[in-house]
């Protein structure tokens, strides 16, 4: 099963592409290597949750939203690459989580972005 085949046996499908709203390239590919630019969990321009991790974000909300960003990646990698199933190997995730003062989950809110590229 391909990629995009598994995203929507787990009920989830691409966004569109992010446009980049800065003077970044999503997706920069040298030899057999692509990387990702920083995407953020808007999926086609809205975000769901909103504000701090352990204050106005649950720890539930916000691997959604870790979810959300990776869908992102993959729909920049889709539109540079043409086909997700292209992709071999992840190398390196590198994540940010807004977290109120006292938070001290942020890998398990990444695990969000982890658990959906383990999944696929």
């Amino acid at each position: 099963m391909g990629a995009e085949e598994r995203l929507k046996s787990l009920g989830l499908q691409l966004p569109n592409a992010p446009v980049p709203v800065g003077s970044y390239v999503p997706v920069q590919v040298t030899g057999n290597l692509a990387f990702c630019s920083g995407q953020t969990a808007r999926i086609n321009g809205v975000r769901r949750y909103l504000g701090k991790v352990g204050k106005e974000v649950t720890m539930a909300e916000a691997y959604l939203s870790a979810r959300d960003s990776s869908l992102n990646c993959l729909a920049a990698l889709k539109q540079e690459l043409g086909d997700l199933d292209r992709v071999k190997r992840i190398i390196k995730i590198l994540g940010f989580v807004n977290s109120a003062p006292g938070f001290n989950q942020q890998p398990s809110v990444i695990n969000g972005c982890s658990d959906l590229l383990l999944e696929l």
